[in-house]
């Protein structure tokens, strides 16, 4: 019995484990089939937006950017899925591989892929101010950062969207302004900053006029929301925005503009008038390919809350602003850099450079007699209108015997080399009259400084000012900067851009005042 219950087991045992094999095996190829489409549903899914497929029948075939491939062989992402981010702040740090200069952007010694920008779809967008076009925009990326010291790529996705007023397809000189989301002023209505303020200006001066403005969701500067209110939780406890986000971990100023030149393109316009105060945004904007014609500022009067945060960013941002108020909520006028752009203004006069001081909405080149250059004189005639003035106390103007009509005679506007107005303006500073016979050279103009109220002070006093808190013997050298094209002044912003690319200290005349108040 127990051979034969043996047998038995064995010979009822060998049908039922055929069958059951066989049907394990087709159950296996099945789902390997369906795991095969359900991935390239999903890559494709991830790959491009949402289309309408009834409109679309004959849809292209998946497709990866060699960006993506890149970026997922760098996180250990290879395989035919896209790397899948879900928020447009969720950044992937990306190894780095040497690739050639023709592939992509320069990082170091090494290049990574351009990011891409896709246009999405156009609207009509009905507003208490009137109607607009609303586009939008898909741009997925990197940018450089630095953390922990180190500079390294990371991965961004953003969908800005344009608000566009009048026809400006084959325009040039069209007004746009590139406006960073701020969800605290816009939406809450927080008077802590004054982007709201920026925001509605501009879509003012577009639904009356014609332009465009691109609005880029790039909150806190591109650090993200909860790190914005992380970083005000810091500012409440006395650090200012820059410190901040570097208390952080962040730098001063994480955004990118990467997109802005595809968008333009994209909606044929050749070139820009930007409406900003922030001269390292038209300096970004501008090494990305964005042509600007000129800068229009869009100045807002502060409140008791933010003129402490616009301070900051006038001081050690270099933005043009006009601050109404003080620290203290007293009333004050102008633009305005800090008390530390006065200190390094000196210090570069000090070193013989330029340095440019801004008077409301005009600019001027400022040198100290006693320490420029030829060279620096070339540069200040190349800048300016020719017409050079040479500020000089009034001790020096009775000791040179100088008069109102021997100034003027002295006027000419440009062919003069550098050096015959160097040796005028030793001429001026050691108190050699015969020197002065050379005219045209400089215009001198003579001024007080030792009786003058602080709050009159214009911008000749201004320049004597500044020399002597830098312990520089109070004969100036200045000019009034002119537009690279086209005739009349140079406008405050351009001018700090010019500073700012060229190397040269700016300050203001709001600021020499209240350092000697």
């Amino acid at each position: 019995m127990g051979k034969q219950t043996g047998a038995c087991r064995k010979k009822a045992r060998t049908p039922f484990s055929t069958h059951c094999w066989l049907n394990m095996s087709l159950y296996m190829v099945l789902l390997l089939i369906s795991s095969l489409w359900l991935k390239d549903t999903a890559c494709f899914a991830c790959t491009f937006p949402a289309v309408d497929m009834e409109a679309r029948p004959q849809a292209p075939a998946p497709h990866r950017s060699s960006f993506h491939d890149h970026v997922a062989t760098a996180v250990g992402m290879s395989g035919s899925s896209s790397p899948r981010i879900n928020a447009a702040h969720l950044k992937l740090r990306m190894a780095i591989e040497p690739m050639r200069a023709s592939q992509g952007k320069s990082f170091g010694d090494q290049y990574y892929p351009e990011g891409k920008t896709e246009f999405i779809a156009e609207c009509h967008m009905p507003t208490d101010r009137g109607m607009f076009r609303l586009r939008s925009y898909r741009y997925r990326g990197a940018k450089i950062v630095t953390r922990n010291g180190e500079r390294v790529l990371e991965w961004t996705e953003m969908e800005p969207v344009v608000m566009v007023s009048g026809d400006l397809r084959g325009k040039e000189g069209v007004v746009v302004r590139v406006h960073d989301q701020c969800f605290t002023s816009e939406v809450l209505g927080s008077k802590r900053c004054d982007c709201k303020e920026q925001l509605d200006m501009a879509l003012n001066y577009i639904n009356q006029n014609s332009g465009a403005i691109i609005y880029m969701p790039q909150e806190g500067r591109g650090i993200g929301l909860a790190n914005k209110i992380a970083a005000y939780q810091l500012q409440d406890n006395g650090l200012d925005t820059v410190d901040a986000n570097r208390h952080l971990g962040f730098e001063d100023d994480e955004r990118s503009y990467d997109c802005v030149p595809a968008i333009l393109e994209d909606m044929g316009i050749l070139s820009v008038q930007l409406v900003t105060n922030n001269p390292y945004k038209i300096q970004q904007l501008t090494d990305v390919g964005v042509k600007i014609d000129r800068t229009k500022p869009s100045l807002v009067e502060p409140n008791t809350y933010n003129v402490k945060y616009l301070r900051t960013k006038a001081a050690r941002m270099s933005h043009s602003l006009k601050l109404d108020l003080t620290e203290d909520g007293e009333a004050s006028s102008g633009l305005s850099f800090g008390s530390s752009s006065v200190k390094e203004a000196a210090a570069s006069l000090a070193a013989g450079k330029l340095i440019v001081m801004i008077d409301q909405q005009r600019a001027f080149l400022l040198a100290s007699a006693q320490t420029v250059s030829a060279s620096a004189l070339a540069s200040m005639s190349r800048y300016t209108s020719g017409v050079l003035w040479a500020p000089l106390d009034k001790e020096r103007q009775v000791k040179l015997k100088l008069t109102d009509a021997v100034s003027t005679m002295l006027l000419q506007s440009s062919g003069v080399a550098a050096d015959s107005r160097l040796q005028t303006l030793h001429g001026l500073l050691n108190g050699t009259a015969e020197t002065l016979e050379l005219d045209g050279h400089i215009l001198p103009v003579p001024v007080d400084v030792d009786t003058l109220k602080v709050e009159e002070v214009d911008k000749f006093q201004a320049s004597l000012l500044l020399l002597r808190s830098a312990g520089l013997e109070t004969v100036a050298c200045m000019g009034e900067l002119a537009p690279t094209s086209g005739e009349g002044r140079m406008e405050d912003l351009d001018a700090v851009y010019l500073a700012r690319t060229s190397g040269f200290s700016v300050t203001s005349i709001n600021d020499i005042r209240a350092n000697a108040a």
